[in-house]
Parts: structure tokens; sequence; C-alpha cells
């Protein structure tokens, strides 16, 4: 019997029959017989349909007070298997492919004046830090924006801690070429900001550092009695007028965050800030593979690796 069948009915919930879809997809990039640039992809539309799930059917269930945490419990063990799948198969398969993703201390020299030329003429000028204070509310906060999280120290006053976040500008994609030989290397845009950050906090010094994106609930009202194509309404309903995609007013359903250590339980920001927020950031799922197609490398351009 499947989990999401409970043993005194003969229906599927219908929310967890839904993440079970989405774990089919995914057994579709474990699929060695797709191309691998498919079976990437595959594992981007996961993390897509989260998103559309999280800001419609979970805000769904909260506004109607159901219970949500069987819901949250499967989809996050889902999350966490994708995750574990990209980082211990996927990315290997890629790197033997010639795609390599560069952290900051494997950049050559030649990569390293390259970023840091990118970040001077092109990144500096419109990032844009917001502080955070105890005493003030909270910024409203973009949906499914990825934010430069920062714990910063004054050297005047080194007891006292500050709380600054900078959000990834979303007119550059998230995947930076580099300069290389041979091969594809690229550099995520938050490992760019990461290693010039203290340009964006002169006079502090950054003493923690980590990645915080937001899932916010579409303000869209679903009528489950007249809603016959369930999965119409949810890929439809963050594109509807009264939902903007960058909303600002929807309250925050799932919050993820990942330190520098890539530890999400020990993330250093302040307790208000974190309140009702779950910490773990998909991280490796998300980094902006799903616009891998801009590079040239698409599945219609590539042998099937």
């Amino acid at each position: 019997m499947s989990v999401s069948q409970s043993p005194h009915k003969k229906t599927f919930d219908r929310d967890l029959s839904w993440i079970e879809f989405n774990a089919r997809v995914l057994a579709e990039s474990r699929d060695e017989s797709n191309p691998l640039l498919e079976r990437l992809k595959f594992t981007g539309i996961v993390s897509s349909n989260f998103d559309e799930f999280f800001m419609v059917r979970m805000a769904s269930l909260e506004v109607f007070g159901e219970e949500t945490a069987p819901v949250r419990d499967k989809a996050y063990a889902l999350i966490h298997e994708q995750d574990r799948y990209f980082s211990e198969t996927l990315l290997p398969a890629l790197e033997a492919k010639g795609i390599h993703r560069v952290p900051p201390e494997g950049l050559s020299e030649k990569q390293a004046d390259f970023a840091k030329s990118f970040f001077r003429r092109e990144l500096f000028p419109v990032l844009t830090p917001i502080g955070l204070a105890a005493e003030k509310p909270a910024p409203a906060l973009l949906n499914l924006s990825l934010y430069f999280v920062a714990c910063l120290v004054d050297s005047q006053e080194p007891s006292v801690k500050h709380y600054a976040v900078v959000e990834m500008p979303k007119n550059f994609p998230r995947m930076i070429s580099l300069p290389a030989e041979k091969g594809h290397s690229f550099l995520l845009l938050e490992d760019i900001v990461g290693m010039f950050a203290k340009d964006l906090f002169k006079g502090y010094e950054i003493t923690a550092r980590g990645l915080m994106r937001l899932t916010r609930a579409a303000e869209v009202a679903i009528d489950e009695d007249t809603d016959e194509d369930f999965a119409k309404v949810m890929a439809e309903a963050p594109h509807q007028p009264n939902h903007a995609p960058r909303n600002r007013r929807g309250p925050g359903n799932r919050r993820v965050f990942k330190n520098e250590a890539g530890d999400s339980r020990n993330t250093d920001l302040p307790d208000d800030f974190l309140a009702g927020s779950q910490r773990h950031l998909p991280a490796r799922v998300s980094i902006g593979l799903r616009r891998i197609k801009k590079t040239g490398l698409d599945a219609e351009t590539c042998p099937r690796f």
C-alpha cells in the first residue's frame, strides 16, 4: 500500500500523492538511459514544482487550518533525497563530462582575475546591502530571491553583532562561465559575491556568512470543490494577475538557510529572524543548473552523455 493512502480510506491524499508524482519525476533523473543534461533538468523540474507547491498548496492548507506536518515531512524527505542524489551522483557525472563548478579556492589566476573584474564592473554597482536590526521590523524580502547573509562585527565595537542581507540580482545568470582551456567551467553568482563581500561592508569584519531563500504564499484562492484540474491550478496560480512573482506581501511559509560550512542547523542569525523557519536549503540542487540551456549545453547541442 502506498504511504499516501490511509488504511481507513480507499482514496489517496491529494497532497501526498502529488509529492509521490514528483518522486516519479526524480526517478526519471535517475534513469541512466536519459541524456545526462535531461536528467539534470528533471531535478530542476522537481525544484520548480516544490516552489509552486509551497506557494500555492501549502499556503492554502495553512489558511484553512489543516494539518500540514505529514505533508511537510514527506516534502522535505524528498527534497533531501534530491539533494543527496544531485551531490553524490549528478555532480560527479557532470564533472566527468567536463562541466565543472569551480569553488573560489580552486580558481586559476586567470579565472580569479576574471571574477574580480566581473564583480567590480557588473555586480558591485547593482548590489544593495540591507541591514537587519532587532529594534526594527524585518525587511520585506522578495519571494524566491536568493540572499547572501552576513554576520558583521565593527572593529570599534567587537562585542556587538550586526546582520545584513544582499539580494542576488536576477538580471544575471546564476552560473557565470569562466575561461578554461577545456570543458566548461563556471562559478556561482553567490560565490563571486562572497569572494568580495568585504567590499560591500567596509569597516566591518564578516564573522559568518550563508545563503537564504524565502518562499511566500501566493495571493490566490483555490476552490477545492470546483477546481477539478488541481495540477493545472498549481501550475497557473503563480502566474495569475493577482500573484506577483516577487511578492513582498504574502506570508513566508518556507525559509531555507545554508551557512558557509553547508550546515543548515547552525545558522548565526537572530532568533526572531529565524522564527517559524525551515532551516534546510537544498543548495546544491538549486544552484541554477536549470539555466544550463542558456550556456549552449542543452541536450539538443550536446552528445548523449
